[in-house]
């Protein structure tokens, strides 16, 4: 009786186990994932210009025309080609003397390339009084007055912002009449000060608050002058729109003080002024960053004679900029029992190949597109899901095969 017992309690044991085997529910399938493709038309860029810094680097523009401006454009010269998101780059490592030709195309979000626009320069010698280097640092032309250790850093034998707030003061005295320039690729964040004070002030701070001063303020889209001082008789330029900064692509900026005016000029179109009368006759150009990190100081032209300095700045080294995997931006919108998925890939200036896009729902990939050598660009998607909170993970896998970059989205339907 008792061998009889175990064997039935060992059969309902079975089967209550089938029971409960076949009762767990069945893990749900991935969703059906239509894909939305791009409409817009995939159009060469116009007006490219080339504009030379100098015997070895040039700047190149273009308009990009209408059709895909969130993917990029590949710029080609020699045996050199980058992928970019904007629509300038600065080349670099050209021969003095000998013409340079340029290719640039526009990318969708696939890789495909549009027909170039192609334009031809010659880097040649451009004198400049001063450069912002390694070597000009160690002369009596600058002092640091800055809120920090480290606040400059220098980066391929160039000065670049590497603190919040770093304060630069010029040793040339300027006045009424002097006109001086400076080359720089920013500010891409915060901004630049460039200020005009009297001599017995040049050692004060803030530099934004001194009397008896002006203040030209750039910032990556504007620029704009301001002052305390009586309102002089200049006539002011009307002013204008212009690309947004782009790191590593430098840009001039004039400042011309006349009598009773102070006029700002970027790449030699007038962009902002103050009519302005400087009740002083003597004293300093300073260059404050605020919250400009990041920002490169190429050249400085302030013709004149340096009145030495006690102290000379020290400075960090910095190593090379490489270019960067973009990182994805993720939207998810719901739509009834569907929801629609953006994602972004992009940013300003140099990016590394992408080689394609994963999307991910829940921890299960859902989605894949992928490139051939593209910069980024739009993609979005439509799928059905349940109720509930559920996560999203975009991928962006490197053309090169290293490591891909990430970004978790969290929504609820």
């Amino acid at each position: 009786m008792r061998r009889r017992a175990l064997a039935i309690a060992s059969v309902v044991a079975v089967l209550v186990g089938a029971v409960v085997v076949l009762r767990e529910p069945a893990p749900a399938p991935p969703p059906e994932v239509e894909y939305l493709p791009d409409a817009r038309s995939l159009s060469e860029p116009t007006l490219l210009s080339l504009t030379a810094h100098d015997a070895t680097t040039a700047r190149a523009a273009w308009t990009a025309t209408g059709g895909v401006t969130d993917s990029g454009f590949e710029v080609r010269w020699g045996d050199r080609t980058v992928l970019v998101h904007g629509t300038e780059y600065d080349l670099t490592d050209l021969t003095p003397d000998r013409p340079v030709t340029v290719e640039v195309r526009a990318l969708d979000a696939h890789g495909r390339r549009s027909a170039p626009a192609t334009a031809t320069t010659t880097p040649r010698y451009v004198p400049v009084t001063d450069s912002f280097s390694r070597e000009s640092l160690g002369t009596p032309r600058w002092r640091v007055i800055d809120k920090g250790e480290g606040c400059l850093g220098v980066r391929d034998g160039l000065v670049e912002i590497a603190c919040p707030a770093v304060d630069l003061v010029s040793t040339v005295p300027i006045g009424p009449g002097s006109r001086f320039s400076i080359t720089t690729d920013g500010p891409t964040e915060g901004e630049l000060v460039v200020a005009l004070t009297p001599d017995d002030h040049q050692d004060l701070l803030p530099a934004e608050r001194l009397p008896d001063s002006v203040y030209v303020r750039l910032t990556p889209t504007g620029a704009g002058v301001e002052s305390d001082l009586p309102t002089g008789t200049g006539t002011m330029p009307a002013g204008g729109a212009f690309t947004p900064a782009t790191r590593g692509v430098r840009h001039r900026w004039d400042l011309d003080v006349r009598a009773g005016s102070v006029i700002v000029s970027r790449d030699g179109v007038e962009v902002a002024g103050g009519a302005f009368a400087l009740p002083w006759r003597s004293g300093r150009m300073r260059i404050a960053a605020r919250g400009a990190a990041g920002t490169t100081l190429f050249t400085a032209d302030i013709p004149g004679t340096p009145v030495a300095a006690d102290s000379r700045p020290v400075w960090v080294e910095l190593p090379p900029i490489t270019a960067l995997l973009p990182v994805p931006k993720v939207n998810a919108v719901p739509a009834g029992d569907r929801v629609r998925v953006v994602v972004e890939v992009g940013g300003r200036g140099r990016v590394e190949a992408v080689r394609g896009v994963e999307l991910d729902l829940d921890g299960t990939k859902i989605a894949d597109l992928y490139a051939e050598r593209a910069a980024g660009g739009r993609y979005e998607w439509t799928f059905a899901v349940a109720p509930g909170e559920h996560r999203l993970t975009a991928r962006v896998l490197p053309a090169d095969g290293g490591q891909p970059t990430t970004t978790d989205f969290t929504f609820t339907r």
